[in-house]
């Protein structure tokens, strides 16, 4: 089955609550986030604000 979620422009750069609602209901001991390689290259605060004024980033991994 395929979800589409349409929304409006105001809701574009709002929390969507369903993945944490999930999180919290199966009770993991830890959550892995972005995990892998990736996380070696992330910075948290290059992931909020426009888009278009977020810094652009290379993963090297």
């Amino acid at each position: 089955m395929i979800k589409l979620r349409i929304y409006s422009y105001s809701q574009v750069f709002t929390v969507d609550i369903d993945p944490a609602t999930a999180i919290k209901a199966i009770k993991p001991p830890v959550v892995r986030w972005p995990g892998g390689n990736f996380v070696s290259q992330y910075h948290w605060m290059d992931g909020i604000g426009p888009r278009d004024k977020r810094p652009k980033r290379f993963d090297l991994a």
